[in-house]
């Protein structure tokens, strides 16, 4: 009685065309993606293994410039903003694009007709969405420690975010054009695109004129700071 009470998602597999043309399965349903999970948290632990070990203990590079010494020991002004909005941003990535898609089996079973796409290069722009989704959520996290820290890698960090969003989201529109032709799909791609464009440059003109940037984002990590002084002493030695 207990499996006949079930018997739809046991016996049943429904399928239908949607208005773009593809046929979709109830195979996979709800259910999520064990590997897909897996993958992602690897790949979150290979970013963060990445990112300590070359990038994290290092000084500030002279893209943005910064104060010789602090004139603010807090964060405030549009900094607060910015800093809500970059905890909006992978929470709303996470749901969006992990959640709803990427950790869903029927993502990636689903099967493509009369578009002259293979699964093989339908599944390879998937991964590659994935990678990149994965990745925006990482680099959000991270320029979330560096703001709260006030590291003096922030500014150049976040910079190098939005321009690697800005990549990602122009990437993909091209692959969708070129590889599924889906007017709908490249429509609304092209707003989100000029979206992030706008807002990528409007904080990338904050970041590079504020003066309250360069008189925040002055602490220096242990190793750089030791590194600065050994170059400070070799050149009164010289």
């Amino acid at each position: 009685m207990a499996d006949f009470s079930d018997r739809e998602s046991l016996f049943s597999n429904a399928v239908y065309f949607d208005e773009n043309g593809f046929l979709w399965g109830s195979g996979g349903g709800g259910k999520f993606s064990l590997w897909a999970i897996f993958a992602f948290f690897g790949l979150l632990a290979i970013l963060v293994w990445a990112t300590i070990r070359y990038y994290h203990w290092r000084g500030a590079s002279s893209l943005v410039p910064l104060y010789d010494e602090p004139d603010y020991d807090s964060i405030g002004g549009w900094l607060i903003v910015l800093l809500l909005l970059l905890i909006i941003i992978p929470i709303n990535v996470f749901y969006t694009t992990m959640v709803e898609s990427g950790f869903r089996e029927s993502a990636w079973t689903i099967i493509t007709i009369d578009s002259g796409v293979s699964p093989l290069i339908y599944r390879a722009l998937l991964v590659f969405e994935f990678t990149c989704n994965t990745f925006v959520i990482f680099l959000s996290g991270y320029c979330i420690y560096l703001l709260i820290k006030r590291r003096d890698i922030f500014p150049q960090t976040f910079f190098c975010f939005l321009v690697i969003r800005v990549a990602c989201m122009l990437i993909d529109l091209l692959l969708v054009w070129i590889f599924l032709k889906e007017p709908v799909t490249v429509l609304e791609s092209l707003s989100a695109l000029g979206g992030m464009s706008v807002y990528a440059v409007l904080w990338s003109l904050y970041i590079f004129n504020s003066t309250r940037v360069k008189g925040t984002f002055l602490v220096q990590s242990a190793i750089s700071r030791e590194q600065q002084h050994a170059g400070g002493v070799q050149q009164l030695e010289q």
